[in-house]
């Protein structure tokens, strides 16, 4: 296992370029890495570009699928074969130049299904985050432009309690056939949400998922953020 700061995992990456790399780790973290790719010299492909696609045929939202697929297990066999699928057809396509996979994966198991015999030579990356106030300090630096409409994702909630105030009063209870709600009344329902306490939770989650990532796998290189 290798650590590095940020901009030395980049350098490190940019300049060997192996053939398939898949960086996983929390979700905002995350995006501050990759956001550094674009436009680089290799193939990008985020998981969160094929949820989007996957909303209308599993009827989620794409918060709510990004939420699922960060877990360490699942119980929907068709989502998960769905983005197998997906990757594998990707990866086929960009056998002969360098490409690039970010997304959250909780889910050991799948990884392996993803990375099987016939894809199974990839450096794994994993963006750590060392601290809770660096996670926050990401979370913060991506809301502008996050759809904070999506309140069945418990990071818009968490973005908005911070965010907004005084929260709102007599919020407005979301119906059940609605997916997604106006922005003001987005931040109306999510008032009762502390950023703080949730990221905590979050990160000694991951820190569980990334010991057993890390066993399972027997390498990686480790981004500190």
């Amino acid at each position: 296992m290798y650590k590095v700061d940020m901009e030395k995992g980049f350098k490190i990456l940019t300049a060997v370029y192996p053939n398939l790399v898949f960086i996983n780790g929390p979700r905002f973290s995350l995006q501050v890495f990759t956001e550094k790719f674009r436009g680089a010299d290799a193939n990008l492909l985020t998981l969160e570009s094929i949820f989007v696609r996957f909303t209308g045929k599993f009827n989620m939202t794409k918060g709510a699928i990004a939420e699922y697929f960060s877990a360490p297990m699942g119980d929907k066999p068709d989502l998960e074969n769905a983005l197998v699928h997906e990757l594998h057809s990707y990866m086929d396509r960009f056998r002969t130049s360098p490409c690039i996979i970010s997304g959250s994966l909780g889910n050991i198991a799948l990884i392996q299904r993803i990375f099987d015999e016939d894809h199974a030579i990839f450096t794994y990356v994993y963006v750590y985050p060392n601290s809770s106030d660096t996670y926050r300090e990401s979370i913060l630096a991506i809301a502008g432009s996050y759809d904070v409409t999506d309140v069945n994702d418990p990071f818009v909630a968490a973005i908005l309690k911070d965010r907004e105030a005084p929260a709102v009063k007599d919020a407005p209870k979301k119906s059940k056939s609605s997916k997604s709600l106006p922005q003001k009344d987005a931040k109306a329902v999510i008032n009762n949400v502390n950023i703080d306490v949730y990221i905590k939770s979050l990160l000694d989650g991951r820190k569980k998922i990334f010991k057993t990532h890390t066993e399972a796998l027997g390498r990686a290189l480790v981004i500190l953020v």
